[in-house]
């Protein structure tokens, strides 16, 4: 019964994203930046050209270029993305959606789950072809690229970032009641957190921007731009991670514990 609630409400989130343009957006977002720097800086270097006959240095200083661009575009989406899909749950209660689904068997905790799960499948979908997409112009603007980094970057950077900070702007609001609250709410928490909590491993993990991820794919792809990690870099790269999943976790708790205490009282 669960896994089938799961799978109808992952599906129905899945296309309400895409027919409410929200996904759209956001891969059409990362088409047309990195479309705009393909032609300023891809055009620059060419492996095919008479002057760069060392194909390992050229497909090198290619590599460094397009992970500094295409990591730098994870800072907007890392901040913008919780803003996006605050309205998520409070639209359910704003259309009237949510008290029909009271009045079914549908746990609080099959409910908030199967939204993160409609949304990170729609996220998944969406980041997947964006990566197609640029993928094909910068190997079309310089005439080589390193997939296997450039889908590393995008797997384990950009797409683990809009995870987890996706899954946060939906559990955020998912106690509010209108879309205007919801924004407001989702955007002053976002800006606090990714202005004011710093210097602090621990307190690392919470800010938005995700920086001991960014900076570890800068490092590994990167070389020119940030030293080269080392084992003591890679465990706070596997600590952000678990940093993440563990404020996805008590997130998610908190929004449920909020849910099931207004249902009571209703």
């Amino acid at each position: 019964m669960i896994l089938s609630q799961l799978r109808g409400m992952a599906l129905y989130e899945f296309r309400l994203h895409w027919r409410g343009r929200l996904l759209v957006a956001v891969m059409l977002g990362f088409v047309l930046t990195v479309g705009l720097n393909v032609l300023l800086a891809g055009g620059n270097v060419r492996c095919d050209t008479s002057a760069l006959t060392d194909l390992v240095v050229c497909r090198q200083g290619i590599t460094i270029t397009v992970t500094a661009v295409t990591l730098f575009l994870a800072l907007p989406l890392s901040i913008l993305l919780p803003i996006l899909v605050a309205e998520v749950i409070p639209m359910d209660a704003q259309r009237g959606v949510r008290s029909w689904l009271d009045a079914m068997p549908l746990h609080t905790g099959t409910y908030l789950l199967g939204k993160l799960l409609g949304l990170w499948l729609g996220l998944a979908v969406a980041l997947f072809v964006a990566m197609l997409i640029t993928g094909a112009l910068w190997w079309l603007a310089t005439g080589a690229l390193d997939i296997l980094a450039y889908a590393r970057i995008w797997v384990f950077g950009i797409g683990v970032v809009s995870i987890f900070n996706g899954g946060l702007g939906v559990l955020l609001s998912a106690g509010l009641t209108t879309r205007r609250r919801a924004i407001l709410w989702n955007t002053a928490l976002i800006v606090t957190l990714a202005g004011v909590v710093q210097g602090s491993d621990f307190l690392s993990y919470l800010n938005p921007l995700r920086m001991p991820i960014i900076n570890y794919h800068m490092a590994v792809y990167a070389p020119m731009l940030s030293a080269s990690p080392d084992a003591g870099e890679l465990a706070i790269l596997l600590r952000a991670f678990a940093g993440g999943i563990a404020g996805l976790m008590i997130t998610f708790c908190t929004a449920w514990v909020w849910l099931r205490w207004r249902a009571n009282r209703t």
